[in-house]
């Protein structure tokens, strides 16, 4: 309650918020059978647009996750956000309004642990590992398309709750 600017009820969630042109971003479950992706102005927290999505029937997972486990990722121009039933979304960062949807196999995990992966950006791909345990993939998609430029198969790694790190190693 000390040396806060703004707060704003988003639903449940664990996933993080992101900042890009001026706004931020969050994801919730603002019901039993809803996600919805919420914009505000970062320096005021003054409400841009809210997104909502039926999910449709939700896997059980463990208590100690969520059905909104994963962070949003963001540019200057779209919102990126990855959620088990409806796959990858793409909205624009202005309206809120679709951009692009790419459908995804929905996550299976034997331990019912749930998922945690998010999405990331880099350069003009959209990076994203999936690896349950019955259809494990890393993608990558053309951001401002939603074509899936590659797939890799990864059926022989063990599951995975992790999103993607760019970096370089050794050059």
């Amino acid at each position: 309650t000390k040396n806060v600017a703004w707060s704003a009820d988003v639903g449940e969630g664990i996933g993080g918020a992101v900042v890009a042109a001026g706004r931020v971003f969050v994801n919730g479950m603002t019901s039993d059978h809803t996600v919805s992706l919420f914009a505000f102005d970062a320096k005021t927290g003054k409400p841009l647009w809210r997104r909502d999505w039926e999910t449709g029937e939700l896997c059980e997972i463990h208590q100690t996750n969520s059905q909104a486990p994963t962070t949003p990722v963001a540019d200057d121009e779209r919102v990126y956000l990855y959620f088990t039933t409806l796959g990858m979304l793409c909205v624009d960062v202005e309206t809120g309004k679709d951009v692009w949807q790419y459908d995804l196999p929905v996550p299976f995990f034997v331990f019912k642990w749930g998922p945690g992966m998010s999405p990331v950006l880099h350069k003009d791909l959209l990076l994203f590992c999936q690896d349950d345990d019955l259809n494990p993939a890393f993608y990558a998609f053309d951001k401002r398309t939603g074509e899936l430029r590659w797939r890799d198969d990864r059926i022989d790694q063990a599951v995975n709750y992790s999103h993607p790190v760019v970096c370089t190693v050794d050059g």
